[in-house]
């Protein structure tokens, strides 16, 4: 397995951004996945970091293959989406992330709106179910409950029936 390390965060454009890291002593400390670019009501502190969108960092990596992209970023995942539209189109990869209404509430993004972004290059957004038995139901109706896992993938992409999960075609 190849992993390169870059030092900024990702979103929709070049720039810097306060990121938000949970404050020494507080009870979200053993928590650093609570960081984030998105305003949480949690005690933090503030480093500027630099944000690149994906496309860029990929085009200059060097890289021709891209099959999975994770994002976990509390409430930033459409900033993210949004640069990363030429990898969507040209390398297809599928899209994993975690919807949780109380983050993007505060970064004023919905799941319509990374719906909107998927939508416009062929995506269909999933989401996974069940704890013993995994499952993957297409998601084709809103709102969803406060918290999803989910995945994209192209619409004619064959993945969803070859991953071994019950796929499901209905929405909950």
């Amino acid at each position: 397995m190849n992993v390169r390390v870059f030092g900024c965060a990702l979103g929709d454009k070049t720039g810097k951004l306060p990121l938000r890291v949970p404050k020494l002593g507080s009870v979200e400390y053993s928590n650093m996945g609570l960081a984030s670019l998105v305003a949480l009501e949690t005690p933090h502190d503030l480093v500027e970091v630099p944000v690149r969108t994906l496309d860029d960092i990929f085009e200059e990596s060097g890289l021709k293959q891209l099959d999975v992209v994770k994002i976990d970023v509390q409430g930033f995942e459409c900033q993210v989406l949004g640069g990363m539209n030429e990898i969507l189109k040209h390398y297809r990869p599928a899209i994993i992330f975690e919807y949780e209404l109380w983050a993007w509430s505060k970064s004023g993004k919905s799941l319509a709106d990374a719906l909107a972004i998927l939508d416009a290059v062929g995506y269909r957004l999933w989401r996974f179910e069940g704890v013993k038995q995994l499952s993957l139901v297409l998601l084709d109706a809103l709102p969803l409950s406060d918290h999803a896992d989910l995945i994209a993938f192209r619409h004619d992409d064959p993945r969803p029936g070859l991953l071994g999960l019950d796929v499901g075609f209905h929405a909950k």
